[in-house]
Formats: C-alpha cells, structure tokens, sequence
C-alpha cells in the first residue's frame, strides 16, 4: 500500500499549496490596498508555441507545413524509374492506348506492357482522353508508328 499512501501525501501537499496560495494573495492584497509596497512589475514570459511535447518544435510549424505542402505537391521525375512521364497530352490521332495497340497485335494487355518494359516497344505517355460520361483521365499511349515499325519487323522475321 505505499502507492496509496504517496497519493494521499500528494493530495496533502496540493492542499497545502492551495493554502499557500490563498495566504499570499490575501498579503499581496493587504500590501497593495494599504500602499505599504507598490508592486513589482515582473517581466512577461511569452510561450512558445510548441507540438504538445513541450519542446519548442512550434516555432518553426510554419516552414515544416511549407515543407510537408512541397513534398506532396511536387511532381516527382518518374522517368528515372522506367516509367512513362505523367504529362497528359491532347488526343492527336497518332498514338493508340495499349488496350487498342493489344487489339492490334492480337496479344493481351499484359504482353503490350512487357514488351514496352523489354524495350521492344517505346515507353507509353500519357493522353487526355474522355470517358462515356464526359469525365477527363489520363490513358498510357503508344505511337502509332512504333507499332507499324513493329509490325514491318515481326512480318521481316517471319519471311
């Protein structure tokens, strides 16, 4: 039981600081009514605005926000990594999506994709294109004349 009695000493020691408290704001109050001190202007102590942890990071929330808004706004370079670059381009008749160029082909959607990652086939971009119900999205795209150079290739290999 030495949790409960050190509980119990401090519920004794607030009640004594609560009565502390009570006496000198009774004394500073007799002092000021009857002149016999004038009270001491002590300096503001301004807080810092912290994180909760109490260890000041709020003073530079600001600049982390700047820099967590930065992180996740900034368009990171995909091309590095072998993937196609996100920049949407207009629909101009000359590029085909891999589904369409698969059709062409006569293989699946997946073979398109591996032969693009083999090299066989250019890495596809990006072309705005529209659904049924008018919503704008962005399809990967092949040229169109990478795929007859294809074709012409396959046919050669074949003769």
């Amino acid at each position: 039981m030495p949790a409960s009695r050190n509980i119990h000493d401090f519920y004794e020691l607030r009640a004594g600081l609560e009565g502390m408290r009570d006496f000198v704001e009774a004394a500073l109050g007799f002092m000021d009514d009857t002149g016999i001190a004038l009270s001491v202007r002590r300096p503001r102590l301004t807080r810092v605005a912290t994180n909760g942890n109490g260890n000041g990071a709020g003073k530079n929330l600001d600049a982390i926000r700047e820099q967590v808004k930065r992180h996740y706004t900034s368009k990171r370079g995909t091309a590095k990594k072998g993937r196609p670059s996100t920049k949407a381009m207009e629909p101009d008749g000359k590029h085909a999506t891999i589904a369409e160029v698969a059709k062409m082909l006569k293989v699946s959607d997946g073979h398109v994709r591996n032969m693009t990652t083999d090299g066989r086939l250019p890495k596809p971009t990006y072309e705005q294109r529209v659904t049924k119900k008018g919503r704008p999205y962005k399809a990967q795209v092949l040229p169109l004349e990478a795929i007859d150079i294809y074709k012409k290739t396959l046919a050669a290999a074949e003769a």
